[in-house]
C-alpha cells in the first residue's frame, strides 16, 4: 500500500475508533432514538458513514474495471478538495445525503451495524492494498457534489466527514 494511503487510512481508523468508543458507552436502547423527527439517530449516522464508504468503493472498482486510462489529478482536483474540505470542517453549514444513501430503515440493529461495518472497511482496505500505484494521483473517486479527485483527497474527505457525524452523534447524546 502506498505509504500517503497507510498514513490516511490509520487516521481514518483512529476516528472511526474513536467513533464506536464514544457509542459503546451510550445505552443501546438509545441507539435507534432521534433527537427530532427530521434528525438522525446514533444508528443512522452509522449506516450512513458505512454507505458512503460502500458505495465510494463500489464506484472505484467500477471505474477501475473499464479499463480506460485514467488521467492524473490536476490542480483543479485539489481545488475541488479543499472546498469540500473547508465546507465540511464548518459545523454550521448543513448538507443534505446524497439521495442514493439518504433513504434509511427507521430500527437498525447497532450489533448487526458494527459487523457489517467492519466488513465493508476490510473491503476497502484490501482494495487500496491492491491499488496501482499510478492510481493514487490519479482522478479516480468523484464525490457526489465535490467531483473528481484522487484516492488520497478522498480519504482525507472520509476522515472529515467520519468527524463531522462522530460530532453530530455527540449531539444527539446530549439531547437524551
Amino acid at each position: 500500500m502506498h505509504s500517503k494511503i497507510i498514513s490516511l487510512w490509520r487516521k481514518l481508523d483512529a476516528e472511526n475508533m474513536a467513533l464506536f468508543n464514544d457509542i459503546e458507552k451510550i445505552d443501546p436502547a438509545l441507539l435507534n432514538t432521534r433527537p427530532t423527527p427530521e434528525a438522525w439517530s446514533v444508528n443512522h449516522n452509522v449506516l450512513h458513514l458505512m454507505l458512503a464508504e460502500r458505495n465510494s468503493l463500489k464506484y472505484l472498482e467500477k471505474k477501475i474495471s473499464f479499463g480506460e486510462p485514467i488521467p492524473k489529478a490536476n490542480y483543479k482536483s485539489t481545488l475541488r478538495w479543499l472546498a469540500l474540505k473547508l465546507a465540511f470542517d464548518v459545523p454550521m453549514l448543513k448538507f443534505k445525503a446524497p439521495k442514493a444513501i439518504a433513504t434509511m430503515p427507521e430500527i437498525l440493529d447497532y450489533t448487526d451495524l458494527k459487523t457489517q461495518y467492519a466488513l465493508e472497511r476490510s473491503k476497502f482496505k484490501h482494495f487500496l492494498e491492491n491499488l496501482p500505484e499510478h492510481l493514487v494521483e490519479a482522478d479516480l473517486y468523484k464525490h457526489p457534489r465535490a467531483g473528481k479527485m484522487t484516492v488520497l483527497h478522498m480519504l482525507d474527505f472520509f476522515i472529515s466527514h467520519a468527524k463531522r457525524h462522530r460530532n453530530q452523534i455527540k449531539r444527539t447524546i446530549k439531547n437524551f
